[in-house]
């Protein structure tokens, strides 16, 4: 179905970028709210015509949720909506080039001008002829000045005394004003008011003075600039001469008119006391001239600047009113003989209006008098008029109109132009009886009042070759009328103030009583035309009453059971309407209001708050745990406690989900999913609280010393040192050179010194003094919380099937495809904190407790002097105690744990010992054996981890001892060719950090030339005298020199 504004270029631009504006803030976030009814903004174009721009702008600018209805214009809305359904395309083409515009009464004086002295009830809109797509820009009382100058112009001399009074009663005009007039008529004598010089003459020669006050003077004046603008305007759209626009480049039709207008402006002295009669002069030969030179800029010259010819039609209806009789409703007056003798002879020649014409604008002034009057009569007349039209054989169609006789026209004017204007007359009279039945139960009086408006439809269609269209228009307009005055019932319902259940009810009864009406007053009418009318009725109530109610139930904040009866009513009611629409076969293609899953906006709110709800118990909880303490865990036998936050923290998420499970209606899918994933949400903040203390572990593992090498004289004293060996005293040497004394000072500052860091007292409170126990109960609550949430997700999905209608045995599917990886975030993130509870205990245990029996005891100085067995021992035995309080399922991943931690502290003390660690390949050996003794007692005779694994984990250290086992030579032909190291997979660093801890002179020797590592620690011992720099303004690189 077509729109109006589909026929205006302008208001499809507009319509196509409100709807980009609207799909962009969509994409961006923004929810829109569409009427019902409507899934798009395509099923909704007459809502973009509709929408008020600066609502919309303001709706934007401070919203995320929009309700379109909202930002609408309500009368444009309205009518919008009204068209929507009641209009066919050639309806519009024909609203195109005559359109019926309503003014509203402002006061009840201008209703009654607007109405041309006929009394109008309040509210009613009073219609009025526009010829062309855009409206005139004079007001009635000037285009009522203008239609007088006219008919005094030309009738004056001839009309009767009483026909000039009655002339001026119908026009609203008063005796001194009326007189006025007469004497401005009387300054240009004899010259034709068609010209628009003439009414240029007029604005020169015109003077306040000429008018009882200047008030009155300037409504004439800005009437006549109005049309001198308008004349002006229409000859530039229609006879521009675009050939001589090089002439003068500068001074384009834009410009003319632009600069015309601002004349005008000029003109338009508000206040008596700023009036110059000079200026006016002044500007009014400017205004002429521009005048004169657009008109020579047209087609055919000044000679065509005449008013244009939709403007002489207003004229000619205006005057046409004049003979109804105001005061006698849906009588002529007296003097009707003489006006419309004085008209066809002396007026319509010179405004070109022919018979066709004027049979067409009887027509429209016969309807326009009965809309205010109500006097069935004149319909009665109108309907005539169309029947002897159609039966004289004159035109069979309007679109094939005659010309028709015509006198006082130029050469230049189309005679065939009467037939646009008889075609847009009719249009505009089918278009007004459209608008009326589109709100029949408001704008009708009686059953009979609709019956005699329909009457005139069928004739207008007849008679314009439209009869087919009839029925669907009908149909259409049965819809709107009702739907109407559902909209105004439920308006008064609003205003009492009850409760939104009661509301409901109300409405209800409201629409039975709407559809009792229309089966027994308008029904047995409307049935002559469209049988289906009482089923059509039904279905606009299904829709009106669906927009009032389902606006109730999105509103709804919580489900109780006044609101559930009200639902039910609510359906019930629709069940009725919809029995009515299939009785007429109109329910096809009908969708039901759904009440059910519009209230799932609500539940998802609820859910939200539920939600909230357990984010603040979760946090009490949080706050009070101090994983000093635990509780049994069910599922786990012997003493294996959890947190007692776990527990809690499980109880308030099921009370949650079964809160909203047990609801008593089925619940969508997606609240569900919503639910369940609010609280895998909450549940995960629940297990990073766990293991935020546990953050940062990985800082106590010991950093990489200083590289060393071998030097046998300094190691040896070290080695003395190091076991409070008595020092003998050694024979002085020449001098120059370093005492063994001085050797052994600076040597034992090295050992001495703290050369493997220290904890701080910050990583001593945040590692060592949490103890195992509270670990083993942070990883058991992390364990007890995924084996929850694993088993939670059958459950929800057994209720939630349990609760839904019978849905032909597809269930199971359904439920798939909504549940899969429900509380699937929770639980991978309790197994992934499940690893950083391990592995901070391994670090502790390795890099804390065993710190200085593993980084600065193990292999020191000598393999056999410090082996691993003890080490092994301390760790078996934590491993044992922490597997006591673990839950069974988990003791395995911490054994894993401890034997990376292991391994890499190993590692370490192979690569990065420090200056105490001194290897031959005579120890590698004793490492192969210490080496099986760790592994085999994390395999713990196949009850601890797995060969496999443990190979895995200890792959690194095995491949440095394997390293270890090759001579000094071999190591250092594999620095000098990188090709090995690559084929090999070595990397440079890790050979010569092997040859650092070699105790060979030659490794020493190569890597003193090659890569000027030191002997000793930098910044500790400095170099013998003789005038050598300070090892601190050295680095260590492993590059060769």
């Amino acid at each position: 179905m077509s729109n109006p504004a589909d026929l205006d270029p302008l208001a499809a631009d507009r319509r196509t970028l409100l709807r980009y504006i609207l799909q962009e803030n969509a994409r961006r976030g923004v929810t829109l709210e569409l009427p019902v009814g409507c899934d798009s903004l395509d099923e909704a174009s007459w809502l973009l015509d509709a929408i008020d721009p600066d609502k919309l702008i303001d709706a934007l600018a401070t919203s995320s949720r929009i309700d379109l209805t909202s930002v609408c214009e309500v009368d444009n809305a309205r009518q919008a909506r009204r068209m929507s359904v009641t209009s066919t395309t050639s309806d519009y083409e024909m609203m195109a080039s005559l359109s019926l515009q309503s003014s509203g009464l402002a006061s009840p004086a201008r209703g009654a001008q607007d109405a041309g002295g006929l009394s109008l009830e309040p509210g009613v809109q009073m219609p009025r002829l526009a010829i062309s797509r855009t409206s005139l820009s004079l007001d009635d009382q000037s285009l009522a000045d203008i239609a007088f100058e006219f008919f005094l112009a030309l009738c004056g001399s001839k009309a009767s005394t009483d026909l000039l009074q009655s002339m001026r009663g119908q026009l609203e005009i008063g005796e001194r004003r009326g007189n006025d007039l007469g004497k401005i008529v009387g300054k240009v004598g004899r010259s034709s008011l068609l010209d628009v010089r003439t009414h240029l003459k007029l604005l020169e020669l015109v003077c306040p003075a000429d008018f009882q006050n200047f008030r009155t003077y300037m409504a004439w004046r800005s009437g006549t600039s109005a049309l001198v603008q308008e004349s002006m305007v229409q000859a530039v759209t229609s006879s521009w001469d675009g050939s001589r626009d090089a002439e003068r480049p500068e001074r384009t039709a834009h410009y003319l008119l632009t600069k015309m207008k601002g004349e005008l402006r000029r003109l338009d002295c508000r206040e008596a006391d700023d009036y110059d009669g000079m200026d006016k002069k002044e500007t009014v030969e400017a205004l002429v001239g521009v005048c004169d030179e657009i008109a020579s800029r047209c087609h055919g010259g000044r000679d065509v600047i005449r008013i244009p010819r939709d403007l002489r039609v207003s004229v000619a209806e205006v005057l046409l009113r004049g003979s109804f009789d105001s005061f006698d409703v849906g009588s002529l007056i007296d003097e009707a003989d003489e006006l419309d003798g004085l008209l066809a002879s002396k007026v319509w020649p010179v405004l070109g209006i022919t018979d066709d014409v004027h049979m067409a604008l009887q027509i429209w002034t016969h309807y326009r008098n009965f809309y205010v009057s109500k006097e069935i009569s004149l319909l009665e007349r109108a309907i005539e008029i169309v029947s002897r039209h159609q039966g004289s054989g004159a035109t069979s169609k309007i679109n094939t109109a005659r010309p028709g006789r015509v006198a006082g026209l130029s050469t230049s004017e189309d005679p065939g132009e009467s037939a646009r204007l008889v075609e847009g007359i009719m249009a505009g009279v089918r278009a007004e009886c459209v608008r009326v039945l589109s709100d029949y139960h408001l704008l009708c009086k009686s059953p009979r009042e609709v019956s005699a408006i329909i009457r005139l439809l069928v004739a207008v269609d007849t008679v314009s070759g439209k009869g087919d269209a009839l029925p669907d228009t009908l149909a259409d307009l049965i819809r709107a009328s009702v739907s109407e005055s559902f909209s105004r019932k439920a308006e008064d319902l609003r205003k009492h103030g009850v409760s939104d259940h009661i509301i409901v009810a109300l409405l209800s009864t409201a629409c039975l009583e709407l559809l009792q009406s229309e089966c027994e007053e308008y029904s047995p009418m409307l049935r002559h035309y469209i049988p289906a009318s009482t089923g059509l009725a039904a279905l606009a109530l299904h829709e009106a009453c669906g927009s009032r109610l389902l606006p109730w139930v999105i509103s709804i904040r919580a489900l109780d059971r006044h609101i559930i009866d009200a639902l039910a009513t609510a359906i019930s009611l629709e069940d009725q309407l919809l029995l009515e629409m299939r009785a007429s076969g109109v329910d096809e293609g009908v969708a039901p209001w759904g009440v059910l899953g519009r209230i799932t906006p609500q539940l998802y709110e609820w859910s939200k708050g539920q939600l909230d709800t357990l984010d603040q118990w979760s946090q009490r909880i949080i706050s009070s745990e101090t994983w000093n303490t635990g509780c049994g865990d069910p599922s786990i036998s012997g003493d294996v406690k959890c947190g007692s936050s776990m527990g809690e923290i499980l109880k308030a998420s099921n009370d949650v989900v079964e809160s909203l499970l047990t609801m008593g209606i089925p619940i969508p899918p997606g609240v569900v999913r919503s639910m369940v994933d609010g609280v895998d949400v909450i549940l995960q903040s629940y297990c990073e609280s766990i293991v935020a203390p546990l953050q940062g572990v990985d800082e106590i593992f010991p950093p990489q010393p200083p590289l060393t090498r071998y030097k046998k004289d300094v190691v040896d004293t070290a080695h003395e040192i190091d076991h409070s060996v008595p020092k003998q005293p050694t024979p002085e040497k020449s001098p120059g050179s370093n005492s063994l004394k001085n050797i052994t000072a600076k040597v034992g500052s090295v050992f001495t010194s703290n050369w493997l860091p220290a904890l701080t007292a910050d990583q001593r409170d945040r590692v060592l003094n949490i103890s195992y126990a509270n670990l083993a109960l942070r990883a058991n609550s992390l364990r007890g919380v995924a084996r929850g949430m694993s088993l939670m997700q059958g459950i929800v999905v057994e209720k939630w099937e349990s609760g839904q209608p019978p849905s032909d045995g597809q269930s199971d599917q359904t439920s798939a495809d909504w549940a899969t990886g429900m509380f699937s975030g929770v639980v991978e993130r309790s197994i992934s904190n499940i690893e950083t509870v391990l592995h901070f205990a391994s670090l502790k245990l390795i890099c804390g407790h065993l710190r200085e029996e593993i980084f600065s005891n193990l292999w020191r100085f000598s393999v056999a002097a410090q082996r691993i067995n003890p080490i092994l021992l301390e760790v078996d035995s934590c491993l044992a105690q922490m597997c006591q309080m673990l839950a069974p399922d988990i003791t395995s991943q911490l054994a894993q744990h401890i034997c990376r931690a292991l391994n890499a502290a190993v590692a370490h003390v192979l690569l990065d010992g420090g200056p105490v660690r001194w290897f031959s390949i005579s120890d590698v050996a004793d490492l192969k054996e210490d080496m099986e003794s760790m592994a085999y007692m994390f395999y713990a005779d196949g009850e601890g981890i797995s060969q496999e694994e443990i190979e895995s984990i200890m792959r690194s250290s095995l491949e440095i001892v394997q390293l270890m086992d090759e001579d000094t030579g071999a190591l250092v032909a594999l620095l000098r060719n990188s090709g090995n190291l690559a084929r090999r997979g070595l990397t440079e660093d890790r050979v010569v950090r092997v040859l650092c801890h070699r105790r060979d002179h030659a490794a020493s020797k190569f890597l003193k030339s090659q890569y000027k590592i030191k002997k000793t620690l930098p910044n500790i011992v400095a170099a013998a005298g003789r005038g050598s720099k300070s090892s601190s303004a050295r680095r260590t690189s492993l590059s060769p020199r």
